[in-house]
């Protein structure tokens, strides 16, 4: 009995040391709370942020911000404070034994991808949209560049059928949607394109043929919008879209965002540069077995000669003497000149840079480019 008592004193001993010690740790850590305060400001404006919920990770305590952007919580030093809103960057800091806090949240760039601007400042669901509305990010016509842009929609949005004249990189393009609505030689088929809002004149800025016989194209009013400056493009492809903008929207609509300054502090700035080489892709496949002339008569006299001109429907190449365009008589033979066709073409050689300034506040802010093409 005297054992028994003796282990069971000692064992009373032992609990009450550890309840002790267990008290003395909880009311150890009931100390450790405190009161912890600060500042939320914008990264990029360095202006407060007003609503920025601030809570205890894994708790139901917290709180947010006031109109200044300054917040109060109680938190243990072991706890973790999340800083959240809408637009800007989840931001998670450690208490510890800190009694102020300040955070600098950094703006999310985000696209509203389900949202689709389709008229000046009419925003709607795409969803909620009765005709079909694909967009295209601007970065894509700066990957495989085409200086007109329009001619760059080939490819990338089903339906869009787009083609340039042969007429050099300033070249004006043609846009068809979804096939073509009128027969009519005359008829408009092409979309009606807005930048920003605005409708603008898509029209061949070139002259039409003279006297001559000979006209040239020196764009359209899509080909002097520079890719670098495209934030995105949205095909609006059905005669519904014409609600919007009239008439004139009857074969679809091509809506052109372009990109603008952010609030930031300083100035930001881009630099573009990009340089393009092309060949042609075929020549052409000329024969050399009948010569100059008409109805299969060789020229007799200059006159016939010159109203054969570059036709060659002449007789069969025989190397016998034939007067020519000039009055002089020459062998009536195919001249073959090795890599003639070749030496007449050049390889094309475009350059384009592109520098752009941006910048602005909460309030304001603006954009400013400039680019040359060679």
């Amino acid at each position: 009995m005297g054992y028994n008592y003796t282990f069971f004193i000692r064992n009373i001993k032992t609990y009450s040391s550890f309840f002790l010690a267990l008290f003395f740790c909880i009311s150890v850590n009931g100390q450790q709370s405190h009161q912890v305060s600060g500042t939320v400001t914008s990264a990029d404006t360095q202006e407060p942020l007003v609503g920025v919920t601030v809570a205890v990770k894994g708790s139901k305590n917290g709180t947010s911000t006031n109109t200044i952007g300054k917040y109060s919580i109680n938190a243990d030093e072991g706890d973790i404070l999340v800083f959240s809103i809408v637009g800007f960057i989840e931001k998670q800091e450690k208490v510890g034994s800190r009694a102020s806090i300040n955070v600098a949240l950094e703006t999310s760039i985000t696209g509203l991808n389900e949202v689709v601007v389709t008229a000046l400042g009419v925003k709607k669901l795409k969803r909620g949209l009765v005709y079909a509305a694909s967009e295209v990010k601007g970065s894509e016509f700066t990957e495989a560049r085409e200086n007109n842009i329009a001619s760059a929609l080939t490819g990338k949005i089903a339906g869009v059928d787009a083609t340039q004249i042969a007429s050099g990189p300033g070249g004006s393009s043609r846009i068809v949607i979804r096939g073509v609505g009128a027969i009519n030689p005359n008829a408009n088929n092409q979309p009606l394109y807005v930048v920003n809002g605005s409708p603008i004149y898509n029209g061949n800025q070139g002259a039409a043929a003279s006297s001559t016989g000979f006209n040239y194209d020196v764009g359209d009013g899509i080909s002097s919008i520079n890719p670098d400056d495209i934030e995105s493009i949205t095909v609006l492809k059905s005669g519904a879209a014409a609600a919007l903008y009239g008439s004139q929207a009857a074969n679809g609509v091509i809506l052109i965002t372009t990109k603008s300054g952010r609030a930031q502090k300083g100035i930001g700035v881009d630099y573009n540069s990009n340089i393009m080489y092309g060949t042609p892709a075929t020549y052409p496949n000329y024969q050399y077995e009948y010569g100059s002339g008409n109805d299969g008569v060789k020229p007799a006299t200059q006159a016939a000669a010159l109203s054969a001109g570059r036709l060659s429907y002449g007789a069969k190449i025989d190397g016998s003497s034939v007067v020519q365009f000039d009055g002089v008589m020459r062998p009536y033979s195919a001249v073959k000149v090795k890599d003639n066709i070749n030496n007449f073409y050049r390889p094309s050689r475009d350059f384009t840079n592109t520098i752009a300034f941006y910048g602005g506040s909460n309030a304001l802010n603006f954009r400013l480019s400039m680019s040359d093409l060679n």
